[in-house]
């Protein structure tokens, strides 16, 4: 049972009997500032002026968070540990997480000294795993024969030495270690692998109701927003209990073996730990970046498995420790690929074109409790009910002013164009989506008008699709009426839009090349000279561009011809190309992308991992030398200052 205090936020949580299990005291910006248990232990909750979690602590434990400038987590630092240890993330141009330092001595990158790991991971242009370093051993996601990455649907074919199988579908039929099985809505229906044998059974609504581990039911009682309450044996005997806050995946309490043991959060939502009705510690849980567990118990010794049963942890999501999987209801997850074992149930509309990735590589910042969408999503949504809402004015400004009706005439839904409020609409979500993903669907198109030409066929699209489903709902009208109005006016909305929101996204890439991630590296803006000849690039890492066959020139006899440059350092300079970028250069035809081995020989780029490098003429001059493309925006750009 909740109570709601007079702001209508949610105040206590109490058993039926009326026990008190969770009292809530709320921070100016509407976020609890304290959650108390009747164990006796209360978490307090920090936040900074934009409303981000800065603080996490109880007597159990204590978490800090930092930010950059786009707002993505830059470290957490386990306060509760000896030397306070953190945990310190860089993320890429589209915010995708690239390294991590695990138990770091510093917070600030460029100051670490020592630490427990240290994580990479390359990316390709879709956001799947080129390789993964751990502390030097490399796992690559290339099949053996060197070919690209995954088939054109995103899928990994091997993954190391493991062999990857798919149904028609898209759906993982086993990953080296399990294999499933699905039913006809892509629901996994079945799991063998080294942890047991199972079986999962879903209701009408998609909930999984049931599943069977090596013979052993468990049977789950759903509430109205598909949190498991109860879990009970084949013979109906309770087994425990569960109670939640006001969110999708906030779990209080967990009633097991006439024990009753209270849930603590850190500011992503995973359970960190446990205490009972004493309040002492029971369980701690620590994770790496996508939700693979190390289990402790009160005294600091690590488990196999919870001794206690408990099923909820990374993001506060259900684990099954027969498969090693998250069940995400939609979908299935997996903490070692960082990935859904399924495509998105939504498809493209869940706004991601890679169906399996999860929570746009940036596991730090966002969750996806359905395994559907992420709020990301959200912006193109706001966007597109703005565009809606504006149209809407517009139209009933026409109806007071040009058709002199009264006010409340002029908002009546039958004096409305509701199809043409839904073109526009549906068009400017279309046309920002592809705006802010732009820059990973045509790598080359690095300019404004790349985006804007994009985000006007999105928009036409989305314009004229919108169009022609309200005329399939609404009555008495052909199918076709009016879409070639609202493919002009979505495109025309959608090519604003997309050019906007891509301006945005190369504004951010630019502030975030200007002020750099860490301090660690040099300048990314610098040019290695010739010691030899002052004002001459270096010619190890610079390309005389006057021997190329064919292409623009520059105003002091250069010759812009990409993939003459790439070919040409492949071969002066091939060490710093990993397999991967050779593939790009000889079989691609493509730009290389900044990955670990390319920043050993260019540590100043080390802040831009995963993006496409072009070519930059020296004070537009015949020698060419390799930068960020995200440094490079537009001929005012720093680059053209030299």
């Amino acid at each position: 049972m909740q109570t709601l205090d007079s702001l209508n936020r949610l105040d206590t949580v109490r058993e039926g009997s009326g026990g008190l299990v969770a009292d809530y005291d709320y921070h100016d910006l509407d976020f609890y500032s304290t959650l108390a248990y009747p164990n006796g232990l209360t978490t307090r909750t920090d936040y900074d002026t934009l409303g981000r979690t800065t603080l996490v602590s109880s007597t159990v434990a204590g978490y800090a968070y930092g930010y950059d400038a786009a707002g993505n987590r830059t470290y957490m630092q386990r306060l509760h540990r000896p030397g306070q240890p953190a945990d310190v993330y860089q993320y890429d141009a589209l915010y995708q997480l690239t390294q991590v330092w695990y138990g770091a001595d510093s917070t600030d990158p460029g100051s670490i000294i020592a630490y427990d790991h240290l994580q990479w991971y390359d990316l390709d242009s879709l956001g799947n795993r080129l390789e993964v370093q751990n502390d030097g051993a490399s796992q690559v996601y290339l099949p053996n024969d060197g070919q690209q990455l995954t088939d054109p649907m995103n899928r990994y074919e091997t993954v190391g030495s493991s062999a990857f199988t798919y149904d028609l579908r898209g759906n993982t039929l086993s990953d080296g270690g399990n294999t499933y099985t699905y039913d006809v809505l892509n629901r996994q229906t079945g799991m063998t692998g080294p942890g047991g044998d199972a079986e999962y059974l879903y209701d009408a609504r998609g909930r999984r109701v049931a599943k069977v581990v090596d013979g052993v039911t468990t049977h789950y009682v759903y509430d109205t927003q598909y949190r498991v309450i109860e879990e009970r044996d084949e013979g109906g005997a309770l087994l425990a209990r569960y109670t939640y806050g006001s969110g999708m995946d906030e779990p209080l309490t967990m009633e097991r073996g006439g024990q009753t043991y209270y849930y603590h959060r850190d500011a992503l939502g995973s359970i960190t730990e446990v205490t009972d009705a004493s309040g002492a510690l029971v369980e701690r849980y620590e994770y790496d970046v996508y939700g693979a567990a190390t289990i402790y118990d009160g005294s600091g010794i690590t488990l196999t498995a919870s001794a206690i049963g408990n099923p909820y942890l990374f993001t506060a999501r259900r684990y099954d420790p027969e498969s090693g999987n998250y069940y995400y209801r939609a979908r299935m997850y997996s903490p070692p690929l960082g990935r859904f074992l399924s495509q998105d149930p939504l498809g493209f509309d869940a706004g991601d074109y890679n169906l399996y990735r999860y929570a746009f590589n940036n596991p730090t910042n966002l969750t996806d409790p359905s395994g559907q969408i992420v709020p990301l999503i959200a912006i193109p949504l706001i966007i597109g009910g703005g565009a809606l809402i504006v149209d809407w004015g517009a139209q009933v400004y026409r109806n007071v002013e040009c058709r002199g009706m009264s006010f409340w005439d002029a908002v009546h839904y039958e004096n409305l164009n509701i199809r043409e409020m839904a073109a526009v609409g549906v068009g400017a979500g279309a046309g920002t989506i592809a705006g802010m993903t732009v820059p990973a669907l045509l790598p080359a198109a690095t300019t404004f008008w790349g985006a804007v030409g994009v985000g006007t066929v999105s928009g036409s699209v989305g314009g004229g699709v919108g169009r022609i489903t309200t005329n399939v709902i609404l009555p008495d009208t052909a199918w076709q009426e009016g879409v070639p109005q609202a493919m002009f006016w979505g495109g025309v909305t959608g090519g604003i839009l997309g050019g906007a929101g891509y301006g945005v996204k190369q504004w951010l890439a630019g502030r975030q090349a200007a002020m750099g991630a860490s301090g660690r590296e040099s300048n990314p803006y610098q040019i290695r000279y010739d010691p030899k000849s002052p004002g001459r690039p270096d010619p190890r890492w610079s390309i005389d561009t006057r021997t190329f066959s064919s292409g623009e020139t520059t105003a002091r006899d250069g010759i812009r011809n990409s993939i003459e440059f790439w070919k040409e350092w492949l071969k002066r300079s091939p060490e710093a190309l990993s397999a991967a970028n050779r593939y790009r250069i000889e079989e691609l035809g493509l730009s290389p992308r900044i990955d670990s081995t390319w920043v050993k020989y260019f540590p100043e780029h080390a802040n831009f991992l995963r993006e496409v490098l072009i070519h930059h003429h020296v004070n537009q001059g015949p020698f060419a030398i390799p930068v960020p493309a995200s440094t490079h925006i537009g001929s005012g750009g720093i680059w053209h200052t030299r």
